[in-house]
């Protein structure tokens, strides 16, 4: 996994940054290998920052060119709802 997400200098820069900040480094000791700040940050959070990341290139695309309102927007609803769903599920069930 570490090998992938080397091959992309951006996302692995920005997972270095998660896997850095005060809320994940409780010990204070910075990490300065990918394979360590991805273990320490967690295959869920990895993967969730790696489509965070792909959405944001792909809003940010020449191509789609004067429909990124549009697509903040789907991403700000769809985040919404991913939200409540995650809430009910966990009220509703164990």
């Amino acid at each position: 996994m570490a090998r992938v997400i080397g091959s992309e200098p951006a996302l692995a820069a920005r997972l270095m940054r998660i896997s850095n900040s005060a809320s994940l480094n409780r010990s204070g000791r910075a990490v300065a290998d990918l394979r360590t700040a991805i273990n320490r940050i967690g295959y869920n959070m990895v993967r969730s920052a790696a489509m965070a990341f792909a959405m944001a290139q792909i809003r940010n695309a020449n191509k789609l060119a004067g429909l990124e309102q549009y697509l903040n927007d789907l991403w700000q609803r769809s985040t919404m709802v991913a939200a409540f769903a995650f809430v009910l599920a966990r009220t509703c069930s164990r």
